[in-house]
């Protein structure tokens, strides 16, 4: 079933849309630089820092990477098409397909949209060295070290990772909203709006450490141990968790006691 649900999702039009949306929002983040980036001698890392922090795409995380799954499940539930989903699997591996469908689709969006980022980078004369902006911007940090020992890629890496495990928890976000409503226009834009919201009010109040854009490796965040990298993590396995385990729990649930 998890074969079949990522075959519909990968084979769709709108898969490859918010792929495209996603990149295309990165390089548009970082374009004035990356018109001078061979002239300057800029790096990949810098591009990337800067379309995550000046330009939209981290914003557009919440919204453009759970749709292709979003669309596929709220078309099931319009559809009915639970019930015969059910005869062929049970209760637990049909919910539990679901959940790794989620988190694969939003998954496959961030990474091939960061990847495609990369490469019209390296086509604008980006290069993956070690620049003084570089060196100035990890000072101090967990990073510095291998920003000295020029291990630009190895932190290019990590970035990436923190792109792709960012982008986990909100396709979880709306499956788990998918119980509290049946309406496809809050399920898609709820986690859009829970992002906005945790974002404003926790710059308001200056609780860094639960502001979700910072998860991204950047701003204060990088001052923390080992640059952030181990919170950020748990912070995303924690929230993803939640969300699977009250979709799994109130589906069960509401399937005993109101049917679907």
């Amino acid at each position: 079933m998890l074969r079949t649900n990522l075959k519909k999702i990968v084979c769709s039009a709108v898969f490859w849309g918010t792929v495209i949306l996603l990149a295309g929002s990165m390089v548009l983040g970082a374009y004035s630089d990356l018109q001078n980036a061979r002239n300057n001698s800029m790096s990949v890392l810098y591009c990337y820092l800067v379309t995550n922090s000046v330009g939209i795409s981290h914003v557009l995380v919440p919204i453009v990477t759970i749709v292709p799954f979003t669309f596929f499940y709220v078309d099931e539930l319009d559809k009915k098409a639970v019930y015969y989903s059910l005869i062929r699997c049970s209760k637990r591996k049909y919910y539990l397909a679901n959940v790794l469908t989620a988190i694969i689709s939003a998954v496959l969006v961030s990474s091939l949209a960061i990847l495609i980022f990369v490469i019209v980078c390296l086509g604008f004369g980006a290069n993956l060295q070690v620049d003084n902006m570089m060196v100035e911007y990890y000072s101090g940090t967990f990073f510095q070290p291998w920003i000295e020992s020029e291990m630009l890629v190895r932190i290019l890496l990590i970035h990436i990772c923190s792109f792709v495990i960012f982008s986990i928890p909100w396709p979880l976000l709306s499956l788990a909203v998918s119980i509290l409503s049946k309406n496809k226009y809050v399920i898609i834009a709820s986690p859009f709006i829970l992002f906005m919201a945790a974002s404003y009010v926790t710059e308001m109040s200056s609780a860094d450490m639960l502001n979700p854009g910072l998860m991204l490796l950047k701003g204060s965040m990088l001052k923390k141990s080992y640059g952030g990298l181990f919170y950020a993590i748990s912070y995303h396995v924690i929230f993803s968790l939640f969300f699977a385990f009250f979709y799994y729990c109130m589906s069960k649930r509401r399937f005993l006691h109101e049917g679907l």
